[in-house]
């Protein structure tokens, strides 16, 4: 296991080394790759004319890439693209490999290591993808700094984080669980999530 000094980022790394997330088994594979730039505009117009849009041969970094969907779909949707995919969790790493060799990938690289400690990558990045993972180390600042100086000074930041809104019902999951005192073992979890489809079944 990956020896980490950031006590968050071991607490994290043990829980995805038992319980990979998401156990995914297939992704969509888009008829053409398109472009960054064409890529980039499909979001918003104004990437329109900036330099990232003349991009030919992206490089891409995905920091906390899981079990690998996120850099894997980014592989298969930008043409000449390079991605480099990083996380705490062999296991996930290990999965995400899998699926690759899977869908004979061969554009990606996949590294374990923590966000916080990246300076043996030697590239800048024209493009950073970090979804579903700031928000889980101990200072998401400073996270995004060591990311911020990976990126070349044309490049751009995909973030994804956490939403009061869209976590609601499972903030309700949640109070349920700690007013019962359930435990966290997968057994018990196994358990609850069996409930839970039995009561949605019934509604």
């Amino acid at each position: 296991i990956l020896k980490l000094k950031d006590k968050t980022s071991k607490a994290v790394q043990l829980q995805y080394e038992s319980n990979p997330y998401p156990r995914w088994d297939c992704i969509r594979v888009p008829e053409q790759r398109r472009g960054l730039g064409h890529w980039l505009c499909s979001f918003s117009n104004k990437f329109t004319n900036l330099e990232i849009t003349n991009v030919k041969y992206p490089k891409v970094l995905v920091a906390g890439t899981g079990t690998g969907q996120q850099s894997i779909g980014t592989s298969l949707a930008l043409s000449g693209c390079s991605v480099d995919a990083l996380d705490l969790s062999k296991a996930s790493l290990s999965y995400a490999m899998r699926k690759a060799n899977e869908l004979s990938i061969k554009n990606i690289n996949f590294f374990q290591a923590d966000l916080f400690e990246i300076d043996f990558l030697k590239e800048n990045y024209d493009l950073i993808q970090c979804s579903g993972v700031l928000h889980h180390t101990s200072d998401p600042l400073t996270g995004l700094k060591c990311l911020k100086s990976k990126l070349k000074s044309h490049g751009i930041i995909q973030i994804g984080l956490y939403s009061r809104f869209a976590r609601f019902h499972l903030n309700k999951i949640r109070n349920d669980i700690t007013k019962r005192s359930l435990g966290n073992s997968k057994q018990e979890m196994l358990n609850f999530r069996k409930e839970l489809i039995e009561r949605m079944n019934s509604d």
